[in-house]
């Protein structure tokens, strides 16, 4: 009996979850805006809830958990983020998301996880080498070459921090994020 990881992905503007099976599907799946008025491990825990709830009596047995941000993988921890709501960084870490949710959490970046989906499930599947770039309240990347995730200690594809020009008009740097992410398109 095959059972599904539970995927919850933090965003600036929402979040989601659902359950993934080992073959990529996609079951499940719940979207709600990303609430900037409570902690982190309260958000995480409601959403799971109500995906376990969606799933019924198949449940799952552990969690990954996708960030908009630089992941220490070696510490298991974010180090930054920038469209997450303040002090969430600090709750995200696997211990605490662990032990809120009581199942075994991965955290990941989400440009990574995005790209070793792409790779498996997705348009990247013929494929060994697979560059994947997201474009939304940020901008992210992730490196997946010879069908391996690429990333060392830290997370890689934090594109959208690139600073582009040094100073715009108003003195700040001018990045990829600040020029090209849905939320500066809106602007």
């Amino acid at each position: 009996m095959t059972i599904p990881t539970l995927a919850l992905d933090l965003g600036g503007t929402r979040m989601r979850g659902a359950l993934v099976w080992p073959d990529g599907t996609v079951t499940d799946r719940v979207v709600e805006p990303t609430p900037r008025d409570q902690p982190c491990a309260n958000a995480l825990h409601q959403l799971m809830l109500v995906v376990a709830a969606d799933a019924g009596a198949e449940g799952f047995d552990s969690v990954v958990v996708g960030v908009p941000g630089r992941v220490d993988y070696v510490a298991g921890r974010l180090e930054y983020a920038p469209n997450l709501p303040p002090g969430w960084r600090d709750e995200l870490d696997v211990e605490s998301l662990s032990s809120a949710i009581g199942r075994p959490v991965s955290l990941a970046n989400d440009g990574d996880l995005a790209a070793v989906g792409e790779a498996l499930f997705g348009a990247g599947q013929p494929h060994r080498d697979v560059v994947y770039v997201t474009f939304s309240t940020g901008v992210g990347a992730g490196v997946v070459l010879d069908g391996q995730l690429v990333r060392a200690r830290r997370s890689l594809g934090e594109i959208g921090h690139t600073v582009l020009v040094r100073a715009d008009e108003d003195g700040a740097a001018a990045t990829v994020e600040a020029l090209a992410s849905g939320t500066a398109l809106d602007r």
